[in-house]
């Protein structure tokens, strides 16, 4: 658009002058004269100094002056999410609250005692509770998040590649630590067609120094000869798929990167960032006014040698206060500030700040605490919960699929089972189970769970697990508790409590299976682990047959007997023992549904009382002792020697101790059955070789005493006394050998 300034004599003089530069003609008082032919150039100089630009006539949102100014490059990008985070108090704060509470701890789940004792010694050694939250952290802030895994391989040193060229599988090999790569050195190229993407790391410039340098020599030592190879010649390092992942955060189906959840707020924190500048200069005019000095008048104008010597007596009074200033009579010293002229932007900010918690979808509650009540917020939350809990199933899975099945597959974790059904290798890995995020109000429900227990319609340990309370230790802590009133106030019929073990009272006998078993009354489940202590192995088999010589076949611990000594540890007849409800660990309900299914044809009874100790599973008959050791309760150094003398005091009064550790309870049930048949077979064998030598002994009794009868005959006219059962002597007669000893039982008391 054209636009000419000034009257129409004007606008025809620029006319003319057009005519002449397109024409090379100028006009004089005495005619046209023809000069130099206008060229493009002076065509186009003309024109640019005669036009105005102006606003186009339609409207885009991508090109507005406003949006021009917010970065598009990806890494651009990255230095603004970093400088708001660094720098914007709410966005901070909502980058620290994403990053650290969706995790906050976890732990495995795993059927298999073994594979997942490992992998929490791996969670240990990779620090993985903090890479979780690091993870979380990128992901929020940045959109993007690169973790780089770290083999640990004998075979190829975590290259990936034997010496011979092949591709290595690291059998037994390991993770040996997680590092976050920086998203500025990564590029991903991805296709539709291509299942997985490219990821490379592009050499920094920090990188670069090293290899050409040389230093440090450590760090220069590590990088391959072939990745310094592509660092010195400034080409992108490709990195292993089977290393490096990528986790995105709010992503498009077909893009290659995620979206961070600070860039939806780009224009509002830049737009709050141009008001506080404003607001900056205005409070530096209010600290630091200007200072205005007036020197002459309209009837007395300053000269210049005035306001020179006004100037020096100025500087002189800056540095020395007390001195006395002489000016012209003309003078006037002010100060210019800002009082009056700040802006009011309160409700500006209070709706800039709205918009960055929504953006942030973060609840002004969650930050500042400030919170009428949980109603007031309990939607925002849920829906919070809700995002979280999506969150952390993705970085579950991320944890799952990429560091434990690949140590699953290097270490031989493989579901037997499994993969005979499938018809494929099943790795045997555990579950992640995060901690609960603790945001709802659930005292209603809690109210709710207390109702039904009370109801009898579920279990405490159920109400435990609603709870968050450890089942195993608080039935543990209840024997405690149990057996510390007993030793204040013992109750008849019941043994001592043991600190840590079992508690007083009677015990409880365990009911028979269907269809068969020792006949037992009601009674709780429970079973523990077998590891016998002390003597010979004992011999596995099964009942009615004898025992094969050595040590279980199959079963980790050894079984052992610890001999009988000549200490007495009193130990109640099962008639005296009053029956009670006794809460079993998981620990014990898995030997206790053990016991239940071998019908063993004995009472067995569950925490019965032996002197000052309870046995975990006893079957008095046979004397007998089966004990589950759970790894929380007996792997520490003080719960062994208790159980090693409390071991040594029952073996020497004639208990047989048997102890199983709680891997062979959940993971080799077949061998404890086989062990706890092979025990109560040789003790039942045991009982009836004594049985068969009393009977021997009564018989040889008996032939003596027919031998004196024979000698002093069988009658007797001599008074004596009878004994009854009430402690009362009868007068009677009694035969010969009664009147021999007249003396004595006429004298018998009860």
């Amino acid at each position: 658009m054209f636009q000419f300034l000034g009257n129409i004599d004007h606008a025809l003089e620029k006319l003319k002058a057009t005519k002449e530069a397109a024409t090379g003609v100028v006009g004089t008082s005495s005619g046209w004269v023809t000069g130099v032919p206008a060229t493009p150039k002076r065509r186009m100089s003309y024109a640019q100094s005669q036009v105005i630009y102006s606003q186009p006539m339609f409207y885009s949102p991508l090109h507005t002056p406003q949006n021009w100014q917010i970065p598009q490059r990806r890494r651009d990008v990255y230095q603004w999410l970093r400088f708001w985070a660094e720098n914007e108090p709410k966005v901070a704060a909502a980058i620290d609250f994403y990053s650290g509470f969706p995790v906050n701890g976890f732990e495995t789940q795993c059927a298999n005692a073994k594979v997942k004792r490992y992998f929490d010694n791996l969670n240990k050694k990779l620090n993985l509770d903090y890479w979780a939250k690091m993870i979380s952290r990128e992901f929020y802030l940045i959109g993007d998040v690169f973790p780089f895994l770290e083999i640990q391989c004998e075979l190829c040193s975590g290259t990936g590649v034997l010496p011979d060229g092949s591709p290595c599988g690291h059998k037994g090999g390991c993770v040996r630590r997680v590092v976050i790569l920086n998203p500025d050195s990564i590029e991903v190229q991805k296709s539709s067609l291509v299942e997985e993407s490219v990821i490379t790391l592009v050499p920094d410039e920090e990188l670069r120094r090293v290899v050409w340098n040389k230093k440090p020599i450590e760090i220069y030592n590590r990088i391959p000869p072939h990745i310094r190879q592509l660092i010195l010649s400034n080409r992108p390092v490709p990195l292993s798929n089977e290393c490096v992942s990528h986790l995105k955060y709010n992503p498009y189906p077909y893009g290659v990167y995620g979206t961070s959840i600070i860039r939806r707020l780009f224009k509002t924190l830049a737009y709050k960032d141009k008001l506080m500048i404003a607001q900056w200069t205005v409070a530096e005019r209010l600290i630091l006014p200007i200072r205005v000095v007036k020197v002459g008048n309209a009837e007395r104008p300053a000269s210049g040698a005035d306001i020179a010597d006004i100037q020096a007596q100025l500087a002189q009074v800056s540095n020395d206060p007390n001195l006395t200033l002489v000016t012209h009579d003309a003078f006037e010293y002010d100060w210019y500030g800002a009082s009056g002229k700040v802006l009011a932007l309160g409700n500006e900010f209070d709706l800039i700040n709205q918009e960055i918690l929504q953006g942030l979808m973060i609840n002004e509650a969650l930050l500042s605490g400030q919170m009428a009540g949980y109603q007031s917020a309990a939607i925002g939350v849920e829906a919070m919960i809700q995002r979280m809990e999506g969150w952390r199933q993705d970085l579950a899975r991320w944890i799952e699929d990429c560091i434990y099945r690949p140590v699953a597959k290097m270490q031989g974790f493989i579901d037997k089972d499994a993969s005979e059904e499938f018809g494929e290798e099943i790795y045997i890995i555990p579950k992640i189970k995060w901690n609960d995020l603790n945001l709802r109000d659930d005292t209603q429900q809690k109210q709710l769970w207390l109702q039904l227990l009370d109801k009898q319609i579920i279990s405490m340990q159920t109400l435990c697990e609603k709870f968050d309370l450890d089942y195993d230790h608080e039935v543990e802590r209840k024997r405690f508790e149990s057996a510390q009133q007993m030793m204040v106030n013992p109750a008849p019929g019941g043994g001592g409590g043991m600190p840590g073990g079992g508690g007083g009272g009677g015990g409880a006998p365990m009911p028979p299976p269907p269809g068969g078993g020792g006949g037992m009354e009601g009674g709780m489940p429970g079973v523990p682990e077998a590891v016998p202590s002390g003597g010979a192995p004992m011999p596995g088999g099964a009942p009615g047959a004898a025992p094969p010589p050595g040590p279980v076949a199959g079963f980790g611990t050894e079984g052992k007997i610890l001999t009988r000594g000549k200490k007495s540890l009193k130990a109640p007849q099962e008639s005296e023992v009053q029956p009670v409800g006794v809460p079993l660990t998981s620990l014990e309900q898995e030997m206790y549904k053990m016991l239940q299914s071998m019908e063993i044809p004995f009472q067995k009874w569950i925490q019965f009382p032996i002197g000052p100790y309870k046995a975990d599973f006893a079957i008095p008959k046979l004397m007998l002792d089966i004990e589950c050791d759970g790894q929380k309760w007996h792997a520490t150094p003080d719960a062994k020697a208790h159980d090693k003398k409390r071991d040594s005091e029952l073996a020497n009064a004639g208990w047989t101790i048997v102890r199983f550790g709680e891997f062979e309870i959940k993971e080799n049930q077949d061998a404890i059955k086989k062990t706890i048949i092979g025990y109560v077979y040789k003790l039942w064998q045991k009982a009836l070789e004594q049985q068969k030598k009393q009977q021997e002994a009564d018989k040889h009794r008996t032939a003596s005493l027919e031998r004196l009868l024979e000698a002093y005959g069988e009658k007797s006219d001599a008074p004596g006394k009878e004994v009854n059962s009430d402690g009362k002597a009868d007068q009677g007669q009694g035969n010969n050998l009664e009147g021999e000893l007249r003396g004595e039982v006429g004298v018998a008391k009860g």
